[in-house]
């Protein structure tokens, strides 16, 4: 094992002795969350995904952009997971993908591509929290809308050739009703209680580093705070004093990020199945600063505030051109490398 890597466990240690009244009441915090917001709003929505790709009504609405999925190595069983993580929200994208992965419809490439492409958060949390956060639901669709443009562009650069040797078409079997809902009532139960875990974790840890007083510089707290955990990043940057649109574009990070906490939330599904952890780190990043740009070219057009920043635009061009060589030409991006002679 690494070095940096022993020497990181034994300072977590150190300062969870250190602070073990904070880690205490952050993670009371974090279970208390879990039980009371979390586990209500995610649970009703992993059984309706589970019965969305297994009755194949998944299957159904995404066969129409097969030439979609196609242009990142996928087929219409890993685009109906797509669609449902739009409706479903962090982590279910993630489970899904790994169900698809373990039951060998998809190959490991297409899982990692898959990791970032139905990677989203939900609409409830981002248009109704968010947005009435800011005082403002159309700010909320602005955001969910630039968090889908981040998702299908940062993919695009992490996207496989598609091979049809190696996507799937083997057949789901369609059990009767009271199976399936069974099946993806247990499932989903079994698959909520690592979520449970990690928010458990990180809320002792983001308690732990507001003790270090960072408080005293919003803009500071605001960032630190969203790169560890989305909702509360959400909350600390709507509460910045700052324009409305700078606020919200910090919210916009918070989201489109997801925080560690809710990636190691997909982790925790995605790692069993054999998707690296670099990878899927490197796309949720890509993907959030995308979103920033797409969010603030939305913003501008809505109301007139802002900037539009020229790196997002190239950003989305390159993936379009990226997708549309995949398609056409089968090239996949490794292959654009420069290689060492």
């Amino acid at each position: 094992m690494k070095t940096w890597i022993k020497a990181a466990a034994v300072a977590l240690v150190a300062a969870m002795l250190f602070f073990a009244p904070a880690i205490v009441k952050g993670a009371a915090n974090g279970l208390r969350v879990f039980a009371f917001s979390a586990l209500p709003a995610l649970l009703p929505f992993f059984v309706a995904a589970r019965l969305f790709v297994r009755s194949g009504a998944a299957n159904a609405l995404a066969r129409p952009l097969n030439c979609l999925w196609r242009a990142y190595g996928l087929s219409e069983d890993a685009g109906g997971v797509v669609l449902a993580s739009l409706v479903s929200g962090y982590p279910a994208g993630a489970s899904m993908t790994a169900m698809l992965a373990n039951e060998s419809r998809i190959s490991t490439e297409q899982a990692r591509t898959l990791s970032v492409l139905a990677s989203n958060p939900g609409p409830l949390f981002v248009v109704s929290a968010v947005g009435g956060i800011l005082g403002d639901a159309v700010i909320g669709w602005a955001m969910l809308g630039a968090c889908a443009i981040g998702s299908f562009a940062s993919a695009a650069f992490f996207a496989a050739p598609f091979d049809a040797k190696t996507t799937s078409k083997r057949p789901v079997p369609a059990p009767g009703f009271p199976a399936m809902l069974t099946e993806a009532l247990s499932q989903s139960c079994t698959s909520l209680l690592p979520v449970g875990a990690v928010m458990t974790f990180w809320g002792a840890i983001s308690e732990m580093i507001g003790q270090l007083g960072l408080e005293r510089s919003p803009e500071l707290n605001a960032v630190v705070t969203s790169v560890l955990e989305m909702v509360s990043g959400c909350a600390a940057s709507a509460s910045i004093p700052a324009p409305l649109y700078v606020r919200a574009a910090l919210c916009c990070f918070a989201i489109s990020f997801g925080g560690l906490s809710v990636q190691t939330q997909s982790l925790a599904f995605l790692l069993p199945a054999g998707v690296p952890v670099g990878p899927f780190i490197a796309g949720k990043t890509l993907c959030a600063l995308i979103s920033i740009g797409a969010f603030t070219c939305i913003m501008r057009f809505i109301s007139g505030e802002g900037t539009i920043p020229l790196w997002p635009m190239t950003a989305l061009c390159t993936a379009l051109i990226a997708l549309a060589l995949r398609y056409f030409l089968n090239i996949p991006w490794s292959s654009w490398r420069l290689r060492r002679t």
